[in-house]
């Protein structure tokens, strides 16, 4: 069976991925919180959550991540076997992967890793 993979990213999609994986899309936070949970339901969790940073208008990752951290510092980390930040933003990535990694395996991409992976959706 294919890994399970949820992007959540506005902009960008990953077509390398897709031709390995099952990948999912959230462009916004709340849906990615929905399909969090569907997965957990559906499938007592997920293997890969791809996190961008900015999702366009004022929705950002942050509510999420911040979900992650607290549910795990509780003692209820998300069931989710990697954690990978893909955000071009150099604010917020280095935030996100402080806030996670004590709780996650977390691997943050570089610039040059996403421009290769990735493509801007139109």
């Amino acid at each position: 069976m294919k890994r399970r993979v949820l992007v959540v990213d506005d902009e960008r999609r990953f077509p390398l991925l897709e031709h390995d994986y099952d990948v999912h899309y959230a462009a916004t936070s709340e849906w990615a919180f929905a399909l969090l949970d569907d997965f957990v339901c559906d499938f007592g969790g997920i293997d890969e959550l791809w996190l961008d940073h900015d999702l366009g208008g004022s929705d950002t990752t942050m509510s999420l991540v911040n979900q992650l951290e607290e549910m795990a510092h509780q003692g209820f980390p998300y069931p989710v076997d990697l954690i990978v930040i893909h955000t071009a933003n150099p604010v917020a990535a280095p935030k996100m992967a402080q806030a996670l990694s004590p709780y996650y395996n977390v691997r943050r991409l570089s610039m040059a890793e996403l421009a290769e992976i990735s493509t801007v959706s139109s």
